[in-house]
């Protein structure tokens, strides 16, 4: 196989075969799922912030006190930079809102 579709139509042909053998015991064909709105886009962005534990933050090796305040310094620079950055998104998000209300 040289190229991406050979590659997709190999394994397409792969899962029939061993779909016949009986290999697959679950039937998905006819599966749907009914779309949610249950995920607001507050909970979205909840979730695609990550805050590290600063207590877990250190250096194990034998002189990493420097290392490990290195390395608190660059994840308290991030949650600074991380904090301005979804500060910009919200304010953004709030604009775009506030014209979609006045249309």
């Amino acid at each position: 196989m040289s190229r991406p579709g050979e590659a997709v139509d190999a394994a397409r042909a792969a899962a029939a075969a061993a779909r016949e053998r009986g290999e697959y015991a679950d039937d998905l064909r006819g599966l749907t799922v009914a779309p949610t709105d249950a995920t607001t886009v507050e909970k979205l962005l909840e979730w695609a912030l990550i805050e590290p534990d600063v207590d877990l933050v250190y250096s194990t090796r034998r002189f990493g006190r420097p290392i490990t305040a290195f390395k608190r310094a660059l994840v308290w620079s991030l949650r600074q930079y991380n904090g301005r950055v979804y500060g910009q998104q919200t304010r953004f998000l709030e604009r775009e809102k506030e014209r979609g209300d006045e249309a």
